[in-house]
């Protein structure tokens, strides 16, 4: 296949947009966590903190999971209850993947995003809780620092 320059151009302006939406490494992560088969891995986050002219910030936070199935039957999974905790304050969030089943052997990825409107910063710990997310509801919360800093 041969590309015209203008077709070889926006082949690399996509790359370049591609790259630049992925999802970033975590500046601390815990390692996956596994019950029944269930197997639940925080694999990459976007996080950015705005102010608002009135001061009240808004942490503005996309986390990317993967989920897997290793065990013998189905597993829920309810996007729209991974709840996340930062200073002991909870919240769901505003978009998310839809519910679905994920099959013994299947592995899904599961996209969420927070709008809290908070001061939480980008460079602290928080945590995301998985249980009331799961059908498999003894998984432990998963705990993460986003980013170095808040910028």
């Amino acid at each position: 296949m041969r590309l015209s320059r203008s077709g070889g151009a926006a082949l690399l302006v996509i790359g370049a947009l591609a790259a630049a939406c992925s999802d970033r490494p975590f500046l601390r992560r815990d390692p996956p966590v596994t019950t029944g088969g269930v197997t639940v891995a925080l694999v990459g986050q976007r996080c950015r903190r705005r102010v608002r002219h009135d001061q009240n910030g808004i942490l503005d936070l996309v986390l990317a999971l993967r989920v897997t199935n290793a065990g013998p039957a189905p597993v829920s999974i309810v996007p729209a209850r991974l709840a996340l905790v930062v200073r002991g304050d909870a919240t769901e969030p505003d978009d998310h993947d839809a519910p679905f089943a994920l099959g013994p052997g299947l592995s899904s990825p599961v996209r969420v995003h927070y709008r809290a409107w908070s001061n939480a910063r980008c460079d602290e710990p928080m945590s995301v809780a998985l249980d009331a997310a799961l059908s498999e509801p003894t998984l432990r919360p998963l705990t993460f620092t986003p980013e170095a800093s808040d910028t």
